[in-house]
């Protein structure tokens, strides 16, 4: 009994780590496809067009995997410390009803965020200007990192499902940049 209650615990953390680690791999293998996406809407919305040039695109390229990295590092203190939380008796009680919850809603985010920065470097945002953006947004950065994060926690067919959910994503962020002022955050 007690062998087929770890087993399965076991394969419940074996699969929450899978989904949280794999949205991330998403986001980093896709950078450079997500950054040309975000350009490419840009340019249908404004009709301003950016000549490629392949050191720019190199920058984006690091830039974008520097801020996957950052946003999966902040999740993972904060994952961390809602579980430290979950075993402090009377508040874990509540944290472990809401926890999921605050996962997927810390998940949205921060993949929103990451989604939010294609635009935001183009815009020609320094990181921490962009952090400040999206923290005075962070109503946009849920909002556009919440359907990839809903999409990746589909068992079974929510990695492949996510790829394309992700460009919806890109899009979206795309957009509602455009319809942001961003004269407050220069």
């Amino acid at each position: 009994m007690v062998t087929g209650f770890v087993w399965i615990a076991i394969k419940i953390l074996f699969f929450s780590v899978f989904i949280y680690f794999g949205g991330y791999i998403v986001l980093i293998l896709m950078s450079p496809v997500f950054a040309y996406l975000s350009e490419k809407t840009e340019k249908i919305v404004t009709r301003k067009t950016y000549p490629f040039n392949g050191e720019q695109w190199m920058r984006d390229l690091v830039r974008g995997i520097i801020i996957t990295v950052r946003n999966m590092l902040y999740e993972s203190g904060i994952i961390l410390g809602i579980f430290i939380l979950s075993f402090i008796p009377v508040i874990g009680w509540f944290i472990a009803l809401l926890s999921t919850i605050l996962l997927i809603f810390v998940s949205a985010y921060f993949y929103g965020f990451t989604y939010l920065d294609y635009s935001l470097e183009r815009k020609k945002l320094t990181i921490s200007q962009s952090v400040k953006f999206v923290r005075y947004h962070k109503g946009i950065a849920f909002a556009t990192g919440l359907i990839f994060t809903i999409s990746i926690i589909i068992p079974f067919c929510g990695a492949f499902i996510g790829n394309f959910v992700s460009i919806f994503s890109v899009v979206g962020a795309t957009l509602a940049i455009q319809k942001t002022e961003l004269a407050d955050i220069k």
